[in-house]
């Protein structure tokens, strides 16, 4: 069931909703053959379901909660109650994980698929235009000696600052080569109150963000 999770549900379901996603061009064959395959996977899902409560007998298993995990993102966006008409017993099992607090804790309130995301409009080609007819070439000017001006410095408002202590590349080194019990005690004593300010900045993250580590640490360092 785990290998069944990883190499052919999880695939299947990628190339469906990558493209409501926006992570890939959206390709009618690609995304039916998806939908074909996803469709034949869930049909054996609700057959071993018939007759146990969890996909490996009547205990919970490592099986489940990886199918579980890749079934979340289409529950939310694809499969609308029409088409879980066709698998109940997978839905009886889906809707009875989701109330787990180890899972809500994880993913939060998972809620039911009301409408089913639609794919976007494909990109229209920019049409070619017919080259202009091409205009003569105005006569050239005689070229003009240029004039011996030095170029203005750009004012920099930075600089009509006043001098302060902390320099910000002398405390980088210091936090980067050194353990932060000897370094913010050192930053307190660099920190120069009348030129600089701290700010605390809380995320709010929305439905379906930070959800992978990976994911959050670049979104995380791209902030910073």
């Amino acid at each position: 069931m785990i290998d069944l999770g990883l190499s052919e549900l999880e695939p299947a379901i990628n190339s469906w909703i990558a493209p409501i996603l926006g992570k890939a061009e959206y390709d009618a064959k690609t995304v039916n053959m998806a939908i074909q395959e996803t469709k034949a996977i869930l049909g054996l899902l609700d057959k071993a379901l018939g007759s146990t409560e969890y996909l490996c007998g009547n205990k919970l298993t490592l099986a489940d909660l990886t199918i579980f995990n890749a079934l979340v993102y289409p529950f939310r966006m694809v499969f609308d109650a029409k088409f879980m008409n066709s698998y109940k017993n997978l839905k009886r099992w889906f809707n009875d994980l989701k109330t787990y607090d180890q899972i809500v804790a994880v993913w939060g309130k998972i809620f039911e698929c009301k409408a089913v995301q639609p794919f976007p409009a494909p990109k229209s080609k920019p049409e070619k235009k017919a080259p202009e007819p091409k205009k003569a070439a105005a006569p050239k000017k005689p070229a003009e000696e240029p004039e011996d001006k030095p170029a203005k410095k750009p004012v920099n408002p930075l600089d009509l600052l006043p001098e302060t202590p902390l320099i910000l590349d002398e405390w980088k080194k210091l936090y980067s080569n050194n353990p932060a019990e000897e370094t913010l005690p050192a930053f307190w004593k660099m920190f120069d109150k009348a030129g600089w300010s701290i700010w605390k900045v809380d995320y709010e993250k929305i439905e379906g963000e930070c959800e992978k580590v990976y994911m959050t640490n670049n979104m995380l360092n791209g902030f910073l």
